[in-house]
């Protein structure tokens, strides 16, 4: 009778086990070596079939596994049968539609006195969930998440990719920076769905538009880069012109409006000896900053002379000026008078930025305001000059001061709490 009652704990035991291992979604299994066969010791997942579970013998099973994972489990197999390690291994079967579904496999092999294997138990996970939010993480890593075009980072690396090329065999290649002309004032107008729209709809224009070797990014905002290999220069302009045309003929059904947009192009081309990926891609925003004040809508070709390699010079060197000004505390404000017209007595007072230099010399905002927009400093010049205008409020209560800033600015949520926390705390 005793030995009765330690039967029935055994059985529920091992009842309790599997219902366990059921619950978890895992399927245990008791495989022979020696003989082949295959016990399945859990309810086997729907996501693996009814065809599944009536495989009873190892070598049907592994013909159930994709021939690309086949090696890779035959291995861990081999090493864990040796008494190298454990076993375990990931790897795709095909469900009873020929569909690949991914599992994790993990098994002990239990071996007789001389130490030869004499079966295996382990467990099957399903891991395609897993396997799709690494899928998407890793999607998301290289690609834009509106457009689904790369990210500034991934086409940095084709753009890489394109000049090794083109140091190797000498082949042409190019590189556009594309720009849609005044976004911001769209946003502005019909919101950000719209502004959205309309870099959805250019980025379309830009697939149909283009080659399928060519390779689209978004860099940020309004803007997109394209990696042209073997392009010359005459392929490049019209590219370029055949991208103009199909943005300004384009019309855009945006959530509250149908609208037209224009788009200014940047482009650069290089041969045999291009210069390093950053130096590309900084010539390309140059050249799209020459689109946009030849009044855009048009296509700008960089071209490496010794006045616009001087003139890179100057735009880094400003750029850099105004970054140190920043955190040194030579961002200020000058103080413009604005008179009544009648009375004469001053209203209020304007407030105007300036960058102080190392030298004492004063640099008016016309100096380098257009270099801090070009290289995405604006929001940080503007949150200076709110937080010296507040100072300044706040030392002379009596005082009205009105303070320009960027429309990008005025849009930032960040400096719009910035303001209603400096202005809450002032006296």
């Amino acid at each position: 009778m005793a030995g009765s009652g330690n039967e029935d704990n055994a059985e529920m035991e091992h009842r309790r086990l599997v219902e366990a291992i059921g619950a978890a979604g895992d399927v245990a299994y008791a495989w022979d070596v020696r003989s082949g066969s295959l016990d399945w010791l859990a309810p086997v997942p729907d996501a693996l079939g009814g065809q599944f579970a009536a495989l009873h013998t190892a070598d049907g099973f592994a013909a159930r596994i994709f021939p690309e994972d086949a090696t890779l489990r035959a291995e861990a197999l081999a090493r864990h049968l040796s008494g190298a390690g454990a076993y375990e291994c990931e790897y795709r079967i095909r469900d009873d539609h020929d569909d690949p579904v991914w599992v994790h496999d993990r098994g002990i092999a239990r071996r007789d006195a001389a130490g030869q294997p004499l079966s295996i138990a382990g467990v099957l996970r399903l891991t395609g969930a897993r396997k799709a939010r690494e899928a998407q993480l890793e999607y998301l890593a290289n690609h834009d998440e509106l457009t689904g075009h790369y990210n500034r980072a991934r086409l940095k690396d084709s753009l890489e990719q394109a000049l090794g090329f083109a140091r190797r065999y000498g082949v042409p290649g190019a590189y556009m920076v594309i720009g849609i002309d005044k976004l911001g004032p769209i946003n502005d107008a019909f919101g950000h769905e719209a502004a959205d729209a309309v870099i959805v709809a250019v980025s379309r224009l830009l697939d149909r538009t283009l080659r399928n070797t060519d390779v689209i990014g978004r860099l940020g905002g309004d803007r997109f880069g394209v990696v042209l290999s073997h392009c010359p220069v005459a392929d490049l302009t019209a590219t370029a012109d055949k991208i103009l045309a199909a943005v300004r003929q384009a019309r855009i059904e945006a959530p509250s409006a149908e609208l037209h947009v224009t788009a200014s192009i940047g482009g650069v081309a290089f041969h045999e000896h291009p210069p390093m990926v950053s130096e590309v891609m900084s010539r390309g925003d140059t050249a799209l900053h020459q689109a946009k004040q030849q009044g855009r809508n048009c296509f700008a070709l960089h071209q490496d002379s010794p006045a616009h390699r001087e003139q890179r010079r100057h735009v880094v060197w400003m750029v850099e000026e105004v970054q140190a000004g920043l955190k040194d505390g030579r961002v200020l404000l000058a103080y413009q008078p604005v008179v009544d017209a009648i009375s004469h007595a001053v209203d209020h007072y304007e407030c105007l930025i300036r960058l102080r230099r190392r030298n004492g010399q004063y640099v008016p905002a016309a100096s380098f305001i257009p270099f801090v927009e070009q290289s995405g400093l604006m929001r940080q010049v503007d949150r200076r000059a709110l937080e010296l205008a507040i100072e300044e409020l706040s030392a002379h209560p009596s005082l009205r001061l009105a303070v320009n800033v960027s429309g990008h600015t005025t849009s930032d949520r960040s400096w719009l709490r910035m303001l209603n926390a400096l202005v809450r705390g002032m006296p």
